[in-house]
Parts: C-alpha cells; sequence; structure tokens
C-alpha cells in the first residue's frame, strides 16, 4: 500500500537512463492526488517496472510511505472508502493555521534564532530604545545631535 503526501503520478513501463537523467514516455499512468491511498497486489513481471517519473511532481520531493499489509487484514472496497466520513480536522479547510514567525531583527544576534531572555529584554523607561528593524526615524537619538546613532548601541549615551 503507497500513501501519497504531494500531487504525483505513477508511471508504468519507463526506461530510465541516469547521465544525463532522462526517463522514456511510460506506457500507462495514474494520477496521484495528494493523500490518495494506492493498493498494489501482486508481482511486477521482469519488463514491467513503475516510477514516479520527475515531471510529473508538483513539488520539490515526494514522500510515500510503504506499508505491507497482511492477508488477513480488514479490506475496505471502493464504494465504502468513497462513502467514508472524513473528519473535518484532518481536512486542509479546517487545519488551524500557525502565526507566522517573526524575524529575529537586525541586531547583533550573529544570526542566532534563540528567544531573547528576560536579562536582554530592552526597558521600557525614559531612555532611548532601539526599535529593531525600524527605520532611522523611528529610533531616539541622543539630544543635540543631529544623527541617527543609537545612544545605547554605541556607548555615549549621557545619564
Amino acid at each position: 500500500m503507497l500513501t501519497f503526501l504531494n500531487d504525483s503520478a505513477l508511471s508504468f513501463g519507463c526506461r530510465f537512463s541516469s547521465r544525463p537523467l532522462k526517463v522514456s514516455k511510460p506506457v500507462y499512468t495514474v494520477p496521484l492526488p495528494r493523500g490518495s491511498v494506492l493498493a498494489m497486489t501482486g508481482y511486477a513481471a521482469d519488463k514491467v517496472s513503475h516510477c514516479i517519473c520527475p515531471q510529473d511532481l508538483t513539488h520539490d520531493r515526494i514522500e510515500i510511505l510503504i506499508r505491507r499489509t497482511c492477508l488477513s487484514a480488514r479490506r475496505m472496497n471502493s464504494h465504502a472508502f468513497m462513502n467514508m466520513k472524513r473528519d473535518p480536522q484532518f481536512t486542509r479547510s479546517h487545519r488551524p493555521e500557525t502565526p507566522p514567525r517573526e524575524s529575529g531583527g537586525g541586531g547583533s544576534g550573529g544570526g542566532s534564532h534563540r528567544k531573547r531572555s528576560n536579562k536582554q529584554q530592552p526597558s521600557g523607561g525614559a531612555g532611548g530604545v532601539r526599535v529593531s528593524g525600524g527605520s532611522a526615524d523611528q529610533r531616539k537619538t541622543e539630544p543635540g545631535k543631529g544623527g541617527s546613532k543609537d545612544p545605547q548601541t554605541t556607548g555615549n549615551a549621557r545619564q
């Protein structure tokens, strides 16, 4: 049994050459939408092969889960499978969306993606607070100086 996690197609009767990668035209193709299940039984003859051709992939990769089922396992016919009630939490339209990640700002974090500890959080007092990723006019500057330097980052802050 094969379960496909991306859209693809299973092709039969293809011949491959590895350098450069070429695939002959298939004799028969079975379209496999995302989440579909394909059950195959029996053994392939020497001259019959099946594959997923690179041109049939809709994403950069495909994941295939291969499961072997026992002969004594319960079977479901196609009519029962098509009429099966699906749990709405597993459909794409009902999945909860995860909020987008915030960028770490343009600070001198060295590319680290770790969250700041409470000690590293800037205080909201009367001093100059740097707004990460903001424009120069959003940053508070030293009084009397017209530049856009931040007093906390230059070390010249007056107290």
